[in-house]
Parts: C-alpha cells; structure tokens; sequence
C-alpha cells in the first residue's frame, strides 16, 4: 500500500490522462546530491498549475502525480514511509523536503526568517514580499502561520507597524491570521503605503547624508587634536631627555654643586612628569567631550525624524 492516500473527489467518472504520468516522469527526482529538491517540487507545481479540471482538487492530482516523478533512491524512500500517512501535498512537501533538503540549509532559510527586518530604505511591499520568498525558499520552515505573521511584524520599521496599527483601527495583533494576511496585502498595494516609502527613504537618505558629513568632521578634528597632542607631547619627551641627558653630564662631580645640580634635574623631571601628566587627562577629557556631543547630535537628529515620520503615517492614513 502506498504511503500517499489521494483525498476523495467528487467526479467518480474522472481518471488522469495517461500523458500527464508520461510528462512527470521524463525528468524525475533521484535524491543524488547534485540535484535540488527545491527546484523538483517548483517544477511540479508549474506544471499541475495548468492543469484544471472541475470537481478535482489540485491535492488529488499531486497525489496521484508525485510518486511517478520520483525515480532510484527517491523512490524507495516514498515506499518505505508508513501506507496511508500522506494525504494532502502540504504534508508530501514537508515529508520530501525535510528528507532531501540539506539540514545546513535549512537552517540558513530559518534563520533568514526569523531575523527578518525591514530595511531602512525598503519599501514595505518590497520587504513583504522578500519575507515571502524566504518562505518559499523553505516551505519546510516549520514555523506555524500566526508566528510567521508575528515574525513579519516584529521585523517590521516602527512607521510600517505604526501604518498596519492604523489600517487595523488600533492593534494589528488583533487580527486573526487570514484577516492579518489580506490587511498586509491591502497596505503592499495602497497608495498610501507608497507615498509613507517615498518619505522614509527621503528622511533616511538626508540623515544618512547628514550623519556622514558630521561623523567624517568630528573624526576629522579629533584626528587633528589627537596629532597636535602627540606631536606636543612628543617634544615634551624629547625635551626631558636632553634634561636627562645633561644631568648625566654633570652628576660625575661629587661635590657640593653636583649634589645641588642634581637635585634640580630631579625636579625638573618631576615637573616634567607632571606636565605630562596633566596634558594626557586634558587630552582624555577634550575627547570624551567631542564624542559626547556628536552622540546628542546624533540622537537629536534620531528624535525629530521619528516625530517627522509619525506625522506623515498618520496624515496620510
């Protein structure tokens, strides 16, 4: 007995064409490691998708359709499944693919949905419909549809979730999955959604501008100081070492004055050191302060663009 079990139809009269099993078979799938289940399965699908038959369900003639575009290997892994535990081609697919489909990979696709976010620039159809085609790149993914929406939702740019808030009159959690599902698809092909896009990607490109030219000045003068200050304190040392290099020169009379002449050069590199000292911690505090106001800018300029954003949602919706 076969592991896949066609569901019932309601044409007792109707039987596949035997060219249909002929077409499927030309180039079967052997589970040899060249080849990629993705591509057997889109295949498949292509085809039966021109084919309708009234009072047929599209799982009746994948069921029946399947099992002959296997071939080798492939083959005697569908006979060895339990008889009858298939019944409809989600469950065939899930079955096929977990087996043949490449565990690193299927983890990488896993992973793509999971981290999904929307990018700065990307419009929000443009990042619904990446989103989808990582689902179809893994249809084995697992993840149940009400947790793929929350995935999608999460990943989402606070504007774009602010928008699907306002289409669903307060909280698009809410909705149930089919509802959440047609919402999305409302909002990917409104105009509305599209001037929000044109807005987003305008303020983005501006700040983007914007951040550069400050970060490339800021890095521009505390470079500068950084090489003033290496270059002063570089003086400062050399300057302590001729010091030094003259106390050497004196200390080998052992008298009253080469005791006083040393105990000068003594001080003069105490205040030396000292000098030092205090010009490294001025150094430390005059860049904890530059960087400390760029990062202000930079969060000032982050809250009037958020507020300019909110604004545009909401009066375009």
């Amino acid at each position: 007995m076969s592991a896949i079990r066609p569901p019932a139809i309601q044409r007792n009269d109707f039987e596949l064409k035997p060219k249909y099993f002929s077409l499927v078979s030309q180039h079967p799938f052997h589970g040899l490691p060249h080849e990629n289940p993705i591509d057997h399965i889109e295949a498949l699908e292509d085809f039966l998708s021109n084919i309708k038959v009234h009072g047929v369900s599209e799982d009746y003639l994948f069921c029946k359709l399947f099992p002959h575009s296997l071939a080798g290997d492939a083959r005697h892994w569908l006979k060895e499944l339990q008889p009858g535990s298939l019944t409809c081609w989600s469950d065939i697919k899930s079955v096929f693919l977990n087996n043949f489909f490449d565990d690193a990979r299927t983890e990488e696709f896993r992973n793509k949905i999971y981290n999904f976010s929307q990018g700065t620039t990307e419009a929000f159809k443009a990042s619904w419909l990446r989103f989808k085609a990582y689902q179809q790149d893994c249809p084995h993914h697992g993840f149940p549809e009400i947790q793929l929406l929350n995935i999608f939702f999460r990943g989402l740019d606070w504007t774009s979730q602010a928008t699907l808030d306002a289409a669903s009159q307060g909280n698009f959690k809410t909705k149930t999955p089919e509802e959440a599902t047609k919402l999305i698809e409302n909002v990917a092909s409104s105009t509305s959604a599209k001037k929000i896009d044109l807005e987003r990607r305008k303020m983005a490109e501006n700040s983007n501008g914007d951040r550069i030219s400050e970060v490339k000045e800021t890095s521009d003068l505390v470079h500068a100081f950084v090489i003033g200050d290496e270059q002063v304190r570089s003086t400062e040392d050399s300057q302590t070492f001729l010091r030094e290099g003259d106390e050497e020169e004196h200390v080998d009379f052992i008298d009253e004055t080469g005791f006083r002449k040393q105990r000068l050069a003594d001080q003069q590199r105490n205040m030396s050191f000292t000098r030092t000292y205090k010009a490294e911690q001025t150094h430390k505090s005059k860049l904890e302060s530059m960087m400390g106001q760029v990062q202000k800018g930079q969060q000032k300029m982050s809250a009037l663009l958020d507020e300019r954003l909110v604004y545009m949602s909401f009066r375009i919706l």
